[in-house]
């Protein structure tokens, strides 16, 4: 992330999604929250540009808990998936509701083009200009609409969690200072910022697509259009600061976080502040175990608890 690139613009390209029924489909909250007998809320949240993404706030557990402040949680999901991915566990072992569960107020992130935040205020997504836009959009638009809008509704700085892509979003976002005032700590499992060592062929070809780090550069008026400024933005992950309390959790056997390019992400934080900073190592652990480990619950959601309330 540190080298100037070409991100990946979906114009002309084939949705990430289907377009099937867009707007007949039952929100997340009925379809997967409401049916565990969990109080869930649908909202919306409009970026800058205008994408209407949805958001999904399970505000208690089944239990009901503590009638006292709850610390919000936000969790942003990978890539080529939604929201849905922190949900997919049985209930006792989700991460969504093992967190509604221990008295967090659970914000669950869903990014443009995806299944349930297809909507836009003047395009539709069967229109090429809907899809015309890169990941790091994702950085500059959607990350911060929805860190603002869960802000304003609890008035307390969030504890970030998120997967792959969601990792890559924030740690462009960090690197850059952005977002720090509203929030309380990071938890990035599956960490992505370096894709140079990738084992598997499929998983390196999507990567290079979506994050196309590629040797031809945009023209200085691309690079205007896309980004305000002549040239790609350049995220230095030495630049995050040294206090912020981060949880990093990877694996072994992950094809697309690969350990080799974890250790050099690993490597910008040398100079961390050691009570800030943990880090799990799971010999054993692919990329999708992170959310659908029959494990998970004892292995990274307790631990990720944990760290959670210390903070």
């Amino acid at each position: 992330m540190g080298a100037r690139t070409k991100p990946f613009s979906l114009r002309n390209q084939r949705p990430l999604y289907s377009l099937d029924a867009v707007a007949d489909d039952n929100g997340i909250c009925q379809l997967m929250v409401e049916p565990q007998n969990y109080d869930c809320e649908e909202h919306t949240v409009t970026t800058q540009d205008g994408y209407i993404l949805s958001l999904q706030r399970i505000t208690v557990g089944r239990s009901a808990g503590t009638t006292g402040d709850r610390p919000p949680v936000m969790l942003q999901h990978g890539v080529f998936v939604d929201g849905i991915t922190w949900l997919l566990l049985p209930a006792d072992k989700s991460p969504a509701f093992l967190l509604a569960d221990n008295n967090f107020d659970v914000w669950i992130a869903n990014t443009r083009g995806t299944k349930y935040s297809r909507g836009h205020t003047s395009l539709c997504p069967n229109d090429a200009a809907y899809w015309d836009w890169t990941w790091d959009t994702l950085v500059s638009s959607d990350l911060p609409a929805v860190f603002n809008y869960v802000y304003d509704r609890t008035g307390h700085r969030l504890h970030y969690v998120g997967r792959s892509q969601g990792t890559l979003m924030a740690l462009a976002a960090f690197s850059k200072e952005q977002l720090l005032d509203m929030l309380r700590s990071a938890v990035l499992l599956s960490p992505i910022a370096y894709v140079g060592q990738m084992t598997s062929p499929l998983a390196r070809s999507a990567a290079e697509n979506f994050l196309a780090e590629v040797n031809t550069p945009f023209s200085v008026g691309q690079n205007m259009e896309h980004y305000g400024q002549a040239t790609p933005p350049l995220y230095n992950m030495s630049s995050i600061p040294n206090d912020l309390p981060l949880f990093l959790s990877y694996g072994g056997a992950n094809a697309l976080s690969d350990v080799r390019d974890v250790k050099l992400l690993l490597d910008s934080f040398e100079d961390h502040d050691g009570d800030k900073l943990v880090i799990q190592y799971r010999e054993d652990y692919a990329h999708t175990d992170f959310v659908m480990g029959k494990n998970a619950k004892e292995v990274v959601y307790d631990p990720l608890m944990a760290f959670l309330r210390l903070q």
